[in-house]
C-alpha cells in the first residue's frame, strides 16, 4: 500500500513538472494572445512573437537604434497618443518580443518611447513590427507594414488596429505642431506653439487595398463595403450599432466578414 502511494506521488510530481515546463515555454507567446475585453475581433496576436523574448539589458543591446528623449520645451499639449506611461510590450522585426515596459506612442515622430532606469528612450519604427499598450479597458494594438502613399502611410508607419481580420479597420494617429509668436516671446527669439492631434481611419480589404475614410460615418464606411452594404446596415440597425463608434464598427466588420466568407463558397 505504501508503494502504491509513493508511485502515485511520483506521477503527480512528474505531471506538475511537465505543466510548469509547458507554461514557461508558452509564456512569451502568450504576451500577444490574451483577449481584449473591448473587442474580440482583432484576431490572435500570438503569431507576432516567435516564442522568444528579451528582457532588460538584453533588449537594450538588441535595439540598435535607441535615441535618448528630452522634454519638449515651449510647446503646449502632447506629442503622445496617450499622455501617460502605460505597460506594454514590443515585437521587434525578427519576431522577438520584449517583456512589459512603460511605453508611450509618439504620434509626432512615429516612435515608441519606453522608460527604463537609465532614462527615456525612443526606438525607431523600422526596428519594430508591432506593440501594445495596456490600459484599464484592455490592450491597444499598433502594427506597421501598411502602405497608402497618398497619405504618407509607409511600411514603417504605426497604425492602431481596431479590427484585425482579413478585413481590417485601422486608425492613424499624428501630432503636428502649430507655432505661434507673441510680442513677449518674439523679443527673446523663442517660438511657442502647441501639438494638434489628428486621427484618420482606414479600411484594408482582403486584397490589401487600402481605403481612407473621410470620416467615421456610415455613408463613408458603406461606400467601401459596398458588396454587402444593405446587409451590414440592416445588421447595425437590428443590433443598435453605430458606425461612428469604433467598438460597434468592429462588430459590424465581424459580421461583414461572415457575409464575405459565405459569398465566396
Amino acid at each position: 500500500m505504501v508503494k502504491t502511494n509513493e508511485s502515485s506521488n511520483i506521477k503527480n510530481l512528474l505531471f506538475l513538472s511537465l505543466c510548469l515546463m509547458v507554461g514557461f515555454i508558452l509564456l512569451p507567446s502568450m504576451v500577444y494572445s490574451q483577449g481584449d475585453p473591448r473587442t474580440q475581433n482583432r484576431g490572435s496576436w500570438s503569431s507576432e512573437a516567435a516564442g522568444s523574448w528579451l528582457d532588460g539589458p538584453q533588449f537594450l543591446r538588441k535595439a540598435d537604434a535607441l535615441i535618448p528623449i528630452e522634454p519638449t520645451p515651449s510647446l503646449e499639449g502632447t506629442r503622445y497618443y496617450i499622455d501617460e506611461w502605460l505597460p506594454g510590450a514590443i515585437v521587434l522585426i525578427d519576431n522577438v518580443a520584449t517583456r512589459e515596459y512603460d511605453l508611450k506612442m509618439d504620434a509626432f515622430n512615429n516612435q515608441v518611447h519606453f522608460q527604463t532606469e537609465e532614462g527615456v528612450f525612443a526606438l525607431s519604427s523600422k526596428n519594430i513590427r508591432s506593440f501594445y499598450l495596456n490600459d484599464e479597458e484592455g490592450k491597444i494594438f499598433f502594427k506597421n507594414g501598411f502602405t497608402y502613399p497618398r497619405a504618407d502611410i509607409e511600411p514603417s508607419t504605426f497604425m492602431r488596429v481596431i479590427y484585425n481580420g482579413d478585413l481590417k479597420l485601422l486608425a492613424h494617429h499624428t501630432a503636428d505642431v502649430r507655432e505661434s509668436r507673441s510680442k513677449i516671446v518674439a523679443t527673446s527669439g523663442r517660438v511657442t506653439g502647441k501639438f494638434i492631434q489628428r486621427t484618420d481611419y482606414y479600411i484594408q480589404m482582403p486584397d490589401d487595398q487600402m481605403h481612407k475614410l473621410r470620416k467615421l460615418k456610415k455613408k463613408h464606411v458603406l461606400r467601401v463595403l459596398d458588396e454587402f452594404s444593405n446587409e451590414a446596415e440592416e445588421y447595425a440597425q437590428k443590433n443598435d450599432l453605430e458606425f461612428d463608434d469604433e467598438e460597434d464598427l468592429a462588430s459590424i466588420f465581424s459580421y461583414y466578414e461572415q457575409l464575405m466568407y459565405r459569398g465566396s463558397k
